[in-house]
């Protein structure tokens, strides 16, 4: 069981580009109304990311669907060769009252959604659509990317599980647990070149790309170019 408006309105679509949550106009977008609406420097190209070292670096002059995933990052357009065909899927993001959850499945329970974002039994979850008219979502349905990666929810209290981190100075709420230097860098729009570093106490430690931290929360990290690396 799926929700629908009462009116068939369209459902709300958005991007998701360095970790901002960007409304989008429609499902199928140019590439430059994305670049524009997430103020994209011009030294800086858009990519689809799907969690491989062949990610999609797309045309300025390209469209979008943002059915085959919504998920951004920016790169350095000198640093962003075209790359081999990527077999990864993309990544999907979910959002519920303007915080966003990545998934790599297409399809959710209504039990594992609400987990996903820690909401409790007794939230109302609706599908946010064009519409005044906006109908709850029912427990035991199947909520479909598809049909709309968009929700708010009404009574209780949401518990946002995410925790907070620093990256060259910039606040980002990540959700806790294990993560990689890689991934690190594509939260802070580090480029993929530069060295991350580690403070702890006042002591730096670079991390790898490779590296495996535990993140809970209150962690800060900074980044700077490689030495010996060509500027």
């Amino acid at each position: 069981m799926t929700t629908k408006s009462s009116l068939n309105a369209a459902p709300r679509r958005f991007a998701l580009i360095n970790d901002r949550i960007i409304t989008a106009p429609k499902e199928v977008v140019p590439v430059s109304v994305l670049r524009a609406l997430a103020s994209i420097a011009a030294d800086q190209v858009l990519v689809r990311d799907h969690g491989s070292p062949n990610d999609m670096v797309l045309d300025d002059r390209a469209t979008v669907d943002l059915n085959d995933g919504n998920v951004f990052y920016t790169r350095a357009r000198c640093d962003a060769t075209p790359p081999a065909a990527c077999g990864s899927p993309a990544k999907l993001a979910f959002a519920v009252d303007d915080t966003f959850e990545l998934s790599t499945a297409a399809e959710l329970p209504f039990e594992a959604f609400m987990a996903l974002f820690g909401l409790e039994a007794g939230k109302q979850l609706f599908r946010d659509f064009e519409s005044p008219n906006d109908q709850p979502v029912a427990p035991g349905s199947v909520l479909r990317f598809k049909d709309g990666p968009v929700f708010y929810t009404r009574g209780g209290q949401h518990h946002d599980a995410r925790v907070e981190i620093t990256i060259d100075g910039v606040k980002h709420k990540v959700a806790p647990g294990k993560t990689s230097g890689a991934d690190l860098k594509k939260i802070g729009n580090v480029p993929l070149a530069d060295e991350l570093i580690q403070n702890i106490g006042g002591k730096l430690t670079p991390l790898a790309d490779d590296a495996t931290l535990c993140i809970a929360g209150g962690e800060e990290f900074v980044s700077h170019p490689r030495c010996g690396a060509s500027s």
